[in-house]
């Protein structure tokens, strides 16, 4: 019996390259072969370069400069039509960090200048005049919970019909106001945590890597031994205590 395939395009990491998240890419491949799915992981580098994405089952794109932000969106607008016919089958899209501009449908900075994004999900974003950093633990809508941290570059709003990725349990998530953490519509999402997200949460990892295959027909996946999730989940209450920790110093004050 043939195992079945994961093929990741890693959008622009030469461009798109803070807080390492190179690192999700990574688990991504290694959670999947957990799964008994063969992943494969090709780099689009070039910003003239035209991906391949009826090849491809899920598209990431990792924190990035703000500044670069309207040229990435460019290049993919360049590229609308093959682009379109992804989303539209369900392809899987992850942005991280500040690169939720990307599929924003406009960007705000400091200057009061505007670019717009490629308008997939009903999200505006606004330059923050001050980077702000901390853990961020967040729920998602089936109850499992998420900790990474963040490196505030940009606030997010969600348009009226806009789903959150998640809930905020601790830290900043979109705005630090409406306890809104990301965006997610089908499988387009926006996430602020960077990092190792994906490293420190193979649950997250197993659900992105079943939904994205779903799209594409593919429903007959393992699920990961609980045994190999052993490590992250130690390293999982360590974190949350720490944070609890933290909020009940806040509280204390």
């Amino acid at each position: 019996m043939n195992r079945p395939s994961l093929h990741v395009l890693w959008m622009y990491p030469d461009v798109l390259h803070l807080h390492g998240d190179r690192g999700n890419v990574m688990a991504l491949r290694h959670v999947a072969g957990l799964m008994g799915i063969d992943a494969e992981i090709r780099r689009v580098d070039s910003l003239q370069e035209a991906p391949d994405f009826a090849w491809a089952d899920l598209l990431y794109f990792g924190s990035g400069e703000l500044k670069r932000m309207p040229v990435v969106v460019s290049a993919l607008i360049a590229q609308k039509e093959a682009l379109d016919r992804y989303v539209a089958g369900n392809g899987m899209i992850v942005a991280s960090g500040s690169s939720a501009a990307i599929l924003a449908q406009w960007t705000k900075k400091t200057d009061n200048a505007k670019f717009s994004g490629l308008k997939l999900l009903d999200i505006t974003c606004k330059q923050c005049e001050n980077v702000y950093g901390d853990d961020l633990w967040f729920e998602l809508p089936d109850g499992g919970q998420a900790i990474g941290c963040q490196i505030r570059v940009i606030d997010i709003r969600l348009g009226r019909e806009q789903a959150p990725l998640g809930r905020v349990l601790y830290g900043y998530g979109n705005n630090g106001q409406d306890g809104s953490e990301g965006a997610r519509s089908g499988n387009l999402i926006a996430c602020n945590a960077q990092g190792p997200l994906l490293v420190k949460n193979p649950r997250l990892a197993a659900a992105w890597i079943r939904d994205a295959l779903a799209a594409h027909g593919v429903t007959d996946v393992a699920a990961p031994d609980e045994a190999d999730f052993v490590w992250e989940d130690a390293s999982f209450a360590l974190i949350r205590k720490f944070i609890e920790d933290k909020m009940a110093a806040a509280g204390a004050h």
